[in-house]
């Protein structure tokens, strides 16, 4: 089964950078992370990362233009990279292995390592920007939806994959 996709179409106008609570500090990624990195991206995603992987796929890969990291006193325990695949997506960046240490969820660091991001894109003279995402991640979805990212149909169940997770997004606010 295929990513979902999510587009946000201009980059010209984004929202304020919010204010991150207390010791986190917004930042782009060294090669000092890597091993925080890949404690974060293993956290978020399930799947064992090494920081052989996360120079190989983030801090040296050609395709990826930053990585930022929100770090505490903990470490490393957010991060987003931007990344262009000009041919896929002319004129758009991706908006590239956004994950979060789940211990910190839910205090906006996914939208704050995403509106960097944006920024960066931006910043580039790129114009849109973006995402790939999995069905089940409905909280990173929500954060999209305030980034003014769209579904974006590519495959033929994607329409309704989305009306699924726009479902579900519906009972979990209703269940607040």
């Amino acid at each position: 089964m295929s990513q979902l996709v999510m587009r946000r179409d201009r980059l010209d106008v984004l929202p304020g950078e919010p204010p991150l609570a207390g010791n986190y500090l917004l930042r782009e990624a060294v090669e000092a992370d890597a091993s925080g990195l890949a404690s974060v991206l293993t956290a978020a995603f399930g799947d064992e990362w090494t920081e052989a992987d996360v120079f190989e796929r983030l801090l040296r890969a050609p395709d990826v233009r930053r990585t930022f990291v929100i770090v505490s006193d903990q470490g490393v325990v957010a991060t987003a990279s931007s990344q262009t695949i000009p041919d896929r997506w002319p004129d758009s960046g991706v908006v590239h292995w956004v994950g979060a240490e789940p211990a910190h969820a839910g205090r906006g660091l996914g939208y704050a390592v995403c509106l960097a991001v944006l920024r960066d894109h931006r910043d580039a003279g790129l114009t849109s920007a973006v995402l790939t995402t999995d069905d089940e991640r409905l909280a990173a979805i929500r954060t999209y939806l305030k980034l003014g990212f769209r579904p974006l149909e590519c495959d033929s169940d994607h329409g309704a994959r989305w009306a699924a997770v726009f479902g579900k997004l519906a009972q979990t606010e209703t269940a607040k």
